[in-house]
């Protein structure tokens, strides 16, 4: 259990906070730590939003499921840190739009939602902090979501890949994708094989060199004239 704190003060939750500092976090926030199976529920769609989340091992996917039954995956967090369900702690929302569920064995931290509201009678130094570091990951999450519906509305496929890449950090000509090829189809929302043939006809004129995870774009500009 120690060692599954230490990672916390790796989060950017906690960032700027000492190892003693997240524990009293933890501790006069009411937090708890606990450790789920495979296909367990975090949340449900019926629950009332009353806490922020933490990943802490494992990985947890944000679903809803269609009329007919099936799955389909918003969102998923598997890097320990990974800070979920954070926009329904200021939304007055009886219950969630989505379920959270385990993809494997993990473990998670539950924060209530009353922490981050104000601080506590004692003004703890460490209590600001942690509200400062949420409205950073707001914040962080806002700008996120502009630049996405920005990309969305780039015009063709082309266009949109040639966009997101280019939003990508580059060395020496190359991006590295920080998605498998089916989360950025989702990320672009279309489908995989069109994401698929887009690439390889884009690889072919020229434009890119595809390697597994790592894209050579040879001239940039040419990107950007899409």
């Amino acid at each position: 259990m120690e060692q599954m704190k230490e990672r916390l003060s790796k989060c950017r939750l906690f960032e700027h906070l000492s190892q003693e500092e997240v524990n009293k976090c933890i501790l006069c926030s009411g937090g708890s730590i606990k450790s789920y199976k495979k296909e367990s529920m975090v949340f449900t769609q019926f629950d009332e939003p009353k806490n922020l989340y933490v990943l802490l091992e494992g990985r947890v996917a944000i679903c809803k499921d269609t009329v007919s039954g099936n799955r389909v995956v918003v969102n998923e967090f598997s890097s320990p840190g990974d800070v979920f369900a954070e926009v329904y702690l200021f939304l007055d929302k009886e219950t969630y739009d989505y379920y959270a569920v385990t993809m494997e064995e993990s473990v998670v931290l539950t924060l209530p939602k009353s922490f981050f509201f104000h601080t506590c009678k004692n003004c703890c130094n460490h209590h600001e902090k942690l509200i400062y570091n949420m409205l950073h990951i707001l914040a962080a999450k806002a700008y996120f979501l502009n630049g996405k519906v920005a990309l969305l509305s780039s015009g063709t496929l082309r266009q949109k890949i040639a966009a997101y890449l280019l939003s990508l950090p580059m060395k020496d000509n190359v991006v590295t994708l920080p998605m498998k090829r089916e989360q950025m189809a989702s990320y672009l929302n279309v489908a995989r094989p069109s994401l698929s043939r887009e690439l390889l006809k884009m690889q072919e004129e020229g434009l890119i060199i595809v390697a597994n995870s790592k894209i050579t774009i040879p001239d940039p500009e040419l990107l950007e004239e899409l």
